[in-house]
């Protein structure tokens, strides 16, 4: 009876272990939850950042308003006015996470949308996606998106390319 119990725990530690999140798991390529851009994550240091490494319109249209048409897209909406001249496009968006427990927490996501930066946890779900949180102050008022891994959302949508190249040929330059 024992020996049934020793095997028992043993079985179940082992499982624990390869079901386990590690550090390491959200480093790469992930496509945002509209598609419209992809996201490398990557560490520095300790830490964990992400950097916009492919956009779906990495330049700013014919019609646009906001940048001269043909131009890379700019972080326009950015409250600092020297920042406003940065190309959207090798931005590094999310910063100071941290790894504890199967979270990433501590960090901060920045919006080219609209200029702001929040507080930021991730949570990497058993299916592969990638919960990104963003908050101001409390976690439970914030908002969450998930990502996915490229191949992941290529089989998903039953698709062979995204439209846009990633890692974008214009970061080479």
């Amino acid at each position: 009876m024992l020996r049934k119990i020793l095997v028992f725990i043993m079985l179940t530690l082992l499982c624990l272990s390869i079901f386990a999140v590690k550090s390491d798991d959200i480093l790469g390529y992930w496509v945002t939850e509209d598609a419209r851009s992809v996201v490398e994550v990557y560490k520095s240091g300790n830490e964990f950042e992400a950097r916009i490494v492919a956009l779906k319109e990495a330049d700013y249209e014919k019609e646009s308003t906001l940048g001269i048409p043909g131009t890379p897209r700019l972080d326009d909406q950015n409250p600092e006015k020297a920042l406003q001249v940065r190309p959207i496009l090798g931005l590094t968006i999310m910063t100071g996470f941290e790894f504890q427990k199967e979270l990433w927490k501590n960090g901060k996501i920045y919006d080219p949308k609209n200029g702001k930066t929040y507080s930021c946890k991730m949570t990497l779900q058993k299916d592969g996606t990638l919960d990104v949180r963003g908050f101001i102050g409390v976690a439970a008022l914030g908002r969450t998106t998930q990502w996915v891994r490229p191949d992941d959302y290529l089989k998903k949508n039953k698709l062979s390319s995204l439209g846009y190249e990633f890692p974008s040929p214009l970061l080479k330059k």
